[in-house]
Parts: C-alpha cells; structure tokens; sequence
C-alpha cells in the first residue's frame, strides 16, 4: 500500500481464460488520507515483450476514499461515547459548524447513535432545532443541513429494501426493455409522434403510483415512527400556516430524497446491477419529475410547459398522496416502536444481520476521534471565539 494501488482491468470471457487490459496505478503520494477523489486514470498495458514501453488504451474514471483506521479496545472509547450520547451536546454543534464533509459526519454520527438504539432521539432534536429556527415553512428541510443529511443516511440505512419492493420492478422492467420517452417536442425527431411517448409516460407513472400505494404497509416502522414525530413538531411550529406542510413535511423526505433519487439512480440504491443508458435515464428523470410534481402538491408550472399534461394526473392523485402519508405517518414515538430485540433472541436468531449489529460501533468511534484530531484547531478556534462573543 505504501507504494499507491494497482487496479487490473480484464476482459472477461464465458468461454476462454480471461484477458488482461492493462493497469490503473494510483501512487501513494496522489492519495490524501480520508479524502473523496474521482477523475479518469490512465489504463497502461505493459508488454510482455523485454523493454517495450508500456502504452495508454484507455482511462478508467474512479471514485475512491483512502482510509486508515486504528480502532482501541471498546473500553478506550467509554468517555467519548458517554459524552456522544448526550444528543444535546453543544460539542456535535461545534463539530458541524466546523466540518468540511457534511454527509460523512452526519453518517458518522448517525451509526454512532444507531448502534447504540438512539437514532430516533437524536434524529427528533434535530428535527426541532431546524423547526425551531425556521419561520417561513415553505422552505423547510429545502438545504443540506446535519438534520436532512442524516435522515438521508438513515433512510438508506433501513429503507433499501423498502425502495425495491415499493419501485423495484417497475425500474428492472424500464431498464431491461430499455424503455424510452420523451414529452420535449423540441427534443423529438420529425417521425416520433409526442402523443404516443404521453400515452407510455402516463401508463408507467400509473403503474409506479399504484405499486408505491400498495405496498405502503411496508415502509419500515421507524421511518414511520419518526414521520408521525416530524408531523407533530411541524404542526404545533406552524399552525396558522396552510396545512399542506403537514403532507410536505413527509412527502419532501420520503419522495424527494428517497424514491426520486433511486428513480435517477437506480444502481446506487441497488435497484440495477448497471448504470441505465442515456435514453432509459431519461424516462426514468421525466418519472422522476412528475414524482416530484405529486410529493409537493403542485402544478407544473411555465419553467417546464412541455410537462404539463401530466398536471391532471397530479391533481386525479393529490388525494390518494395525502391519504398515502397519513398511513406512514401514524407510528407513534415509543420505547417498544424502536428497541432492538437481543442478538439471541428468536425474533432475530433466524434473521440476517440486522442494524445495530451491522455497525461496527468501536469502528465509528475511531473514525470519529480522528475527525476531532484533525479538526482540532478548527475548533479551538471556534471556542474562543465562543468564548469572545458570550463575554
């Protein structure tokens, strides 16, 4: 590891022994310690042939992250974990306000709090800090704060499955028969007629709404748990505001940050084993757009005019969403709704590995205390000037 990382690109064959393409070599000194790289890298295939150079035939675009991690005994991490569990530590505040990659810390600390069963607890004070801060409801959970990028976590984290069984087979059945529509007049060639591309477009929208609706008994407890909390937290921020938010508040995390971004992309979400081609991603985006249009409970306006015959379908359906997020919305917050049963116990004994034993608490802590190593003049600096402001 000390000299970079090798990546050997082959040629795979059914039938005859696999061929070498050639090698990707990242040096050690490009890779810097827990940073996120992407770009293309040169292919080289050297020939077996006694100095003959070796040649470029090709790139390869790689995204990776390098990360050393010495993890301590569990005992070595039982102050920090004390001091973590209080979710209402000004510590996790400071640490926010100084870190650089939002979405790793919020997913840092969510599994810290997951392992521990306490994802819910801190989950809500978030929730109602930004509630708390926020006076005009129309632009509620709309930025990248700690509280959506780590329910964007969470609901990865339990609502996979969910996600396949809800538009799974929908999203399998547009990308293996490569279907493609198309609504832009001005994007058509001459011989396609607009007329039948809206006739498919309506026809998988309706399947997509209707198997979502079917299979909301399904969306995991938690998740509902935490909506029907959200709803009261809003509700009692913002009563004289219209009463759509109480929908929106739900729809915007549930839709707009769970099923719309597995419809753009499915692979990531494990929906398909390959990157759908560019004509399939786009009736998977024009789905994708009219989802969107539903979970808000709006028209499309004069920003996109070619998708407003899709308008009636939003309105036909506006009902049917706010009766979808009444029923996922109904758990109530309570020890029994989110107490992991003991690893021993039958209800889990025959089951797959489930969360929090599919965290690696120690393993977090680690990471963590090499965040706040890393950023420790960061906040030093941010405590003084603390200090400065309250004196």
């Amino acid at each position: 590891m000390r000299s970079g990382v090798t990546i050997a690109v082959m040629n795979k064959n059914r039938i005859h022994k696999d061929s070498n393409i050639g090698k990707v070599h990242l040096p050690f000194f490009l890779i810097q310690h827990d940073e996120d790289f992407e770009g293309w890298y040169p292919v080289m295939y050297e020939s077996k042939i006694p100095g003959y150079p070796a040649e470029i035939v090709g790139e390869l675009r790689l995204r990776f992250k390098y990360e050393e991690v010495v993890i301590l005994p569990s005992s070595s991490y039982g102050d920090l974990l004390k001091l973590l569990l209080d979710v209402e530590s000004q510590l996790i505040s400071d640490l926010v306000n100084v870190s650089k990659n939002l979405e790793w810390f919020a997913e840092n600390m969510l599994r810290i709090y997951a392992a521990k069963d306490m994802a819910m607890e801190w989950l809500l004070f978030l929730a109602r800090n930004e509630v708390k801060a926020t006076d005009d409801a129309n632009i509620l959970f709309r930025g990248n704060s700690i509280l959506t990028k780590a329910i964007d976590g969470y609901m990865k984290l339990i609502g996979l499955q969910y996600v396949d069984e809800a538009i799974g087979d929908i999203v399998r059945s547009i990308c293996d028969n490569k279907i493609y529509v198309e609504v832009d007049e001005l994007k058509l060639e001459r011989n396609e007629d607009v007329r039948t591309h809206w006739r498919v477009l309506i026809g998988y929208t309706k399947m997509l709404w209707k198997s979502i609706e079917k299979t909301q008994a399904k969306c995991p407890r938690e998740l509902c748990v935490f909506f029907s909390a959200l709803r009261d937290i809003i509700q009692d921020k913002y009563v004289e505001q219209s009463q759509s938010v109480r929908y929106t508040c739900v729809s915007g995390f549930i839709f707009l940050r769970l099923f719309c971004p597995a419809l753009l992309n499915p692979k990531q979400f494990q929906l398909v084993k390959e990157h759908p081609d560019a004509r399939t991603r786009r009736t998977l985006t024009l789905l994708a757009k009219t989802t969107q249009s539903l979970a808000n409970l709006t028209d499309f306006n004069s920003k996109e005019p070619y998708m407003a015959q899709m308008n009636e379908f939003v309105r036909q359906n506006s009902a049917k969403l706010m009766d979808y997020i009444d029923y996922i919305a109904t758990e109530k917050v309570s020890p029994a709704n989110h107490k992991t049963p003991p690893v021993q116990s039958p209800e889990t004994f025959f089951k797959p590995p489930q969360i929090p034993y599919l965290i690696d608490i120690d393993k977090e802590l680690s990471s963590f205390s090499s965040y706040v190593i890393r950023h420790r003049e960061d906040l030093e600096n941010l405590i003084s000037l603390e200090k400065t402001t309250s004196s």
